[in-house]
């Protein structure tokens, strides 16, 4: 037994150090070196696993040593894995509900939207990459008014003040950095209840390529990924008006909540899964890839209440719903 013990003590100490150094990689070095920016999109979901054994060895060997092992499985969950401890929903009722959702491009989904609408019963829908299919299935929606975006299309069921581009000279700028997803950003103001709701939609610069050329040990273009994501959406955060009264921000940031990127463009906002979510949250799938990426932001003056991602949708992407209140 000695022996037994020794031997769960040494996995359980190279487990916290494994917890400790992974934890640091993703939540301090997430795009801001090549190895930290591929733990942040690693599959990190999988990560708390090989606690599982550890703690049913220990369980036979002290149950000093099995807490320890548990506390490391929670510091995994936690710390590296992304996971958000549920939390209840707020008391009062929330006068707001959105949905954020970059449909990949599939036409597929115009034949299914009137459901979809019905079903997520919402007062503002942004869709990010919706095609002409969908967009004629939203122009068809009752209730509902559609703005479109060179690269989405808003349905509201309350009056559309105003809706503005990016400036073109704005655009420009991230074209000249590189960024293939220049001007994406777009602007809806909408009369709600009689005040102004300001809504941006974006749509930033993907890691993709970088991941896919370091996924066949190319590690070349990760930093070159990062400069330019990290141009993207700095440019594209100057743009979002903070003075705006009721600020929403929603859509695809390409970015965890872990990212330095994230931190400094968007981290003043508050972000509604991480507040009122529960879980891991994973708004991307790409085979053993899951992130949540696709989030909803808002200003001091909305609560969010209730966050959900909803499956099932044939896409990589999947729709974020969240209810807000106001403060």
């Amino acid at each position: 037994m000695p022996r037994y013990r020794t031997v769960i003590r040494f996995l359980i100490v190279i487990g916290w150090l494994a917890t400790i150094a992974s934890a640091v990689v993703v939540q301090y070095l997430g795009d801001r070196s090549a190895l930290g920016t591929l733990a942040m999109f690693a599959p990190r979901h999988l990560t708390p696993l090989p606690w599982l054994p550890v703690i049913v060895l220990a369980l036979f060997a002290s149950w000093r040593l099995a807490l320890l092992a548990v506390a490391g499985l929670l510091a995994t969950l936690f710390g590296v894995s992304g996971f958000v401890a549920p939390r209840p929903a707020g008391g009062e009722a929330p006068t707001l509900r959105v949905v954020a959702y970059n449909t990949d491009a599939r036409s597929e989904l115009a034949n299914r939207l009137a459901a979809d609408v019905l079903a997520w019963d919402a007062d503002v829908i942004a869709m990010i990459d919706c095609t002409n299919p969908v967009r004629q299935a939203a122009a068809r929606i009752p209730d509902y008014t559609l703005t479109l975006a060179p690269f989405a299309c808003l349905l509201t069921r309350y009056p559309v003040v105003r809706h503005v581009y990016m400036p073109p000279a704005v655009g420009r700028q991230l074209q000249r950095v590189g960024a293939s997803r220049g001007g994406r950003v777009h602007r809806v103001d909408l009369d709600v209840r009689g005040e102004e709701v300001s809504v941006y939609i974006v749509h930033l610069e993907t890691p993709r390529s970088a991941l896919w050329a370091a996924r066949n040990f190319d590690l070349s273009q990760l930093e070159f990924n990062a400069d330019l994501r990290s141009a993207d959406s700095n440019i594209a955060s100057s743009v979002v008006d903070r003075s705006s009264p009721n600020l929403l921000v929603l859509g695809d940031f390409n970015l965890t909540v872990e990212s330095a990127i994230y931190r400094r463009d968007w981290g003043d906002l508050t972000n509604a899964f991480s507040s009122t979510g529960g879980g891991f949250g994973h708004t991307m799938f790409a085979g053993k890839h899951r992130i949540r990426i696709d989030h909803v932001l808002s200003g001091p003056a909305w609560q969010p209440v209730r966050t959900r991602v909803l499956h099932g949708y044939p896409s990589e992407h999947q729709p974020v719903v969240v209810e807000l209140r106001r403060r």
